[in-house]
């Protein structure tokens, strides 16, 4: 391909990335950039992903700011790559800290962003607040498929969740 725009580099990136070659979707990255491709908010979210599963946090910042200079950092794609990226880094403290701020300022909170900040929640160690998310999420409105039910790996809130959702299921198709 002589000519590769960004849709064939976010391509590349998000291949590398969703197949666990994290440092190869970096590496395709960094050759977008040098030819001076502009990310789009798609590719920001790849390479978000691979920033991840690298464990690259300070790369992963550094994307952030990137997306915010290019002006892609609310769009839904990208909001929720950052959550899911700020939730797994840092242990309890920054990471959450950053996440809490980025899902505070989503205008449009979907099931993808709840689920994203409960499921961190738990993975954290802090069911009673994933809990608290779940139910919060709930009296927003934000409609929920049985599909979209996630499982936890803490008991109270696993319960918890089963439980509501026995006795709410005719409310939740």
């Amino acid at each position: 391909m002589s000519h590769r725009d960004v849709v064939a580099w976010t391509t590349m990136i998000s291949g590398y990335a969703l197949s666990s070659q994290h440092h190869d979707a970096l590496l395709v990255f960094r050759e977008m950039m040098g030819e001076g491709v502009s990310p789009n908010a798609y590719t920001i979210s790849s390479v978000l992903k691979a920033c991840r599963g690298a464990e690259l946090w300070p790369a992963m910042a550094a994307v952030h700011g990137l997306a915010v200079k290019c002006g892609v950092d609310s769009q839904g794609y990208v909001e929720n790559a950052l959550l899911d990226v700020y939730m797994a880094s840092h242990g309890e403290g920054e990471g959450m800290h950053d996440a809490c701020a980025i899902f505070k300022g989503i205008v449009k909170k979907t099931v993808v962003s709840w689920t994203t900040m409960i499921a961190g929640y738990v993975h954290h160690g802090d069911g009673h607040t994933a809990v608290q998310a779940f139910q919060h999420m709930l009296q927003e409105g934000v409609e929920l498929k049985s599909t979209q039910l996630f499982c936890c790996d803490q008991s109270l809130c696993l319960d918890w969740i089963l439980d509501f959702w026995q006795a709410n299921s005719h409310c939740c198709s």
